[in-house]
């Protein structure tokens, strides 16, 4: 497994009834590669991974 571009922290909005919310989730070029827990997003972390925590606030799922 590849190092992810960016972690993202904080509450995730999903949209899967069976688990609404996570706390992270990983890109790597430009795809979603983990959603998930902290402790299982972290392992995508290498040396040159941004990291975006955005404490109590929400990332949602969009087309841009």
């Amino acid at each position: 497994m590849s190092a992810a571009d960016v972690v993202i922290t904080g509450t995730v909005l999903t949209v899967d009834e069976n688990r609404p919310t996570a706390e992270a989730l990983a890109i790597a070029d430009g795809r979603i590669v983990a959603v998930g827990d902290r402790a299982d997003v972290a392992q995508y972390k290498g040396p040159g991974t941004r990291t975006i925590d955005f404490g109590d606030g929400c990332v949602m799922p969009g087309f841009v």
